[in-house]
């Protein structure tokens, strides 16, 4: 999740230099945005930005300058207020899912989500949720 101000720019500028991003650079590019669109910003080497990241799906959300750290700070804060073991499960869930097929993407969800039916977590959940 990434949360930008709105003057911050992005960009892989490497082959300006005469290499290539590396650690990931490309791959997490492409499935941000789509290989045509990550062969355009990584083969030019031009910054973008964070309106247009935004626009491209590469960041979450913008703020104005000088707040991003406390955007970040507020969103940690609430997902740290949930469920660890459910965040945990979506995040694995997702991760494990993407670029499969619906159908076994299904199946790798349903197989997290019984992971929880029986955890103190879950109860907890539903004992708050009955109390509200």
């Amino acid at each position: 999740m990434i949360i930008a101000s709105r003057s911050a720019t992005f960009g892989l500028s490497e082959v300006t230099r005469g290499i290539m991003p590396g650690g990931g650079g490309t791959q997490l590019l492409a499935r941000l945005v789509g290989p045509a669109r990550a062969k355009q910003i990584a083969i030019t080497g031009r910054r973008i930005s964070a309106q247009e990241a935004f626009d491209l799906g590469i960041v979450q959300e913008l703020t104005n300058e000088g707040e991003a750290l406390n955007k970040g700070i507020e969103l940690a804060t609430t997902i740290a207020d949930n469920a660890p073991l459910a965040t945990c499960a979506i995040k694995q869930a997702i991760d494990e899912g993407w670029g499969k097929s619906i159908e076994q993407a299904k199946t790798i969800e349903l197989k997290y989500y019984e992971t929880l039916i029986e955890t103190e977590d879950r109860h907890e959940g539903i004992r708050a949720f009955n109390e509200k």
